[in-house]
């Protein structure tokens, strides 16, 4: 009697471990793999409240075969549109008139007849995935151009 309660006890042991495993399992953080990806813009909206922040849409992209001369192109994988930052214009902040641009570029210093602008619709860039409490979003890593004309 005693060898079948020891038995019981050690079944117990082991169901109370494979079911600390497998919540453990269900349980775990959403840890996506932090890669690169080539990415399309295909729109880029104003971020109320904010200067110079646009929230992009962007697809996957590829590099096409040396026989095509390596142009990239949009894959016909998936034609599923992501939303996306720009690294750089996180820095922008609220004010038009004062702080800076993308990595310290001060506003007060721009020419006349330049402003900050957003990555062109058709513009290729690198960009990294991140996850939020607040949902999914990629992270593009550039620099935020500035474009005018000399006055």
């Amino acid at each position: 009697m005693v060898a079948v309660s020891s038995v019981i006890k050690v079944l117990r042991e082991v169901n109370s471990s494979l079911v600390d495993i497998d919540r453990a399992r269900r349980d775990m953080p959403r840890n996506p793999s932090q890669t690169f990806r080539l990415m399309k813009v295909t729109g880029a909206t104003a971020i109320s409240g904010y200067d110079k922040r646009w929230l992009y849409t962007v697809q996957d992209a590829m590099i096409s075969s040396a026989a095509s001369g390596y142009v990239g192109t949009t894959t016909n994988l998936s034609a599923r549109s992501y939303n996306a930052l720009s690294v750089s214009e996180l820095n922008n902040g609220t004010s038009s008139a004062s702080g800076s641009y993308s990595w310290g570029v001060a506003k007060s210093t721009i020419p006349a007849g330049f402003v900050a602008v957003a990555i062109p619709n058709n513009s290729y860039v690198m960009c990294v995935h991140q996850h939020s409490g607040e949902g999914d979003i990629l992270l593009i890593i550039n620099t935020q151009a500035i474009d005018g004309t000399c006055a």
